[in-house]
């Protein structure tokens, strides 16, 4: 809960509110991803008093700075930390407002260059299935759908957003290559993708004219 509550803290102080949209979403539904392992808690009334009590003191290690810091620099800084940098950028964001379907059709971008691996497709296609009987994958289902969900349901999106959740992504392919038996696992079709991909930005900046506005590699 110590860790817990640090990364509560550090998260508020460097991203605001949003960092709770990672974190807390894993500890409120711990009793469905914890089902059926050893390490289930045996009292959820002290689960969610842990979660409670390390949110607070998150929080009450942000105000240490933030309250201070608001006090010295003026009401406009004050009122930008407290809410115009916080609650107001995720219920109503100007300056990246997007459709709620944005993430999912930016979701092969995230899986790049693995999706071009059909191999791994079809192992985390099957993890995913027995998902029922394995508490590292539903966790990892967790981590990363209730992430992806909430910020699709915020009007200010940006790909950055959901790089906290790529770790999830990472171990469950880890895990479907892990568990499948035959040959070794030689992903010879991402590495071509990434080549070529990689190729393509080169060329690029090559044939692009200034005068035409931004070139992709600078949007990228």
């Amino acid at each position: 809960w110590l860790l817990f509550a640090l990364a509560v803290g550090l998260g508020l102080l460097a991203k605001g509110p949003a960092i709770l949209l990672h974190l807390l979403p894993a500890a409120l539904l711990a009793p469905w991803w914890t089902r059926h392992s050893a390490s289930r808690p045996t009292s959820w009334g002290h689960w969610y008093a842990g979660v409670l009590l390390a949110l607070l003191a998150g929080i009450l290690l942000v105000l240490a700075w933030a309250i201070p810091a608001g006090q010295a620099g003026g009401e406009a800084y004050r009122n930008a930390i407290f809410w115009g940098q916080t609650a107001n950028r995720m219920v109503q964001s100007f300056a990246h407002q997007r459709p709620v379907w944005w993430y999912l059709a930016l979701l092969p971008a995230f899986a790049f260059p693995w999706l071009f691996w059909p191999r791994l497709l079809k192992a985390g296609y099957a993890s995913v299935r027995h998902a029922g009987q394995d508490t590292g994958i539903r966790f990892l289902l967790v981590w990363f759908g209730s992430a992806f969900l909430a910020f699709s349901f915020i009007s200010g999106k940006q790909p950055h957003y959901l790089l906290p959740e790529l770790p999830a992504l990472a171990l469950l392919a880890a895990h479907a290559l892990t568990q499948e038996s035959g040959r070794p696992a030689r992903p010879v079709l991402p590495a071509l993708a990434l080549l070529v991909f990689a190729a393509l930005l080169i060329a690029l900046p090559l044939r692009h004219d200034p005068a035409d506005g931004p070139s992709v590699t600078a949007l990228i």
